[in-house]
C-alpha cells in the first residue's frame, strides 16, 4: 500500500521555528515511516487504534515525534519533549483530533511536512 503524508498545522508550526538542518533531519525519518509506517513503536491511545512514535534528537532535547496511521494516510500530529514521559500526549492528540474533524474528506488538505521547505 502507497502512503500520503501529511502534518497538522499544530506540527507545521513547530516544524517551521526548526533550523534547515534539523527539519531535513526529520523529514528524512518521516519519509522513511512513510515507505513503512509500522517501522516505529507503537503507542496505545484510546483516540487513534495505530499511532506510532520517532524517538529524535533536536537541538540537543530529545523528542518523540508521534503520527498516526489513518487508512492510506499519515498524519503527523507534532512532537512532544520525551522526559515528560507522554504527559503531552493527550493534549497534542486532542488538537489532532480537533483539526481532523474540522476537514471533509473531499477537502482533506493538509500539507506535506516537506513542501515548500527544502528548495536550497
Amino acid at each position: 500500500m502507497e502512503y500520503s503524508l501529511f502534518s497538522t498545522a499544530f506540527f507545521k508550526t513547530q516544524f517551521d521555528s526548526l533550523p534547515i538542518d534539523e527539519r531535513r533531519k526529520i523529514r528524512d525519518r518521516l519519509l522513511l515511516a512513510k515507505a513503512n509506517p509500522f517501522r516505529n513503536k507503537a503507542i496505545h491511545s484510546n483516540r487513534f487504534k495505530r499511532l506510532f512514535r520517532i524517538r529524535l534528537d533536536v537541538q540537543g532535547v530529545s523528542i518523540r515525534l508521534v503520527y498516526a496511521v489513518l487508512g492510506s494516510k499519515i498524519v503527523v500530529a507534532g512532537f512532544i519533549p520525551r522526559d515528560n514521559d507522554y504527559r503531552d500526549l493527550d493534549s497534542l492528540l486532542s488538537k489532532m483530533q480537533r483539526e481532523l474533524e474540522t476537514q471533509t474528506e473531499a477537502g482533506f488538505s493538509l500539507e506535506p511536512p516537506d513542501s515548500k521547505h527544502e528548495k536550497a
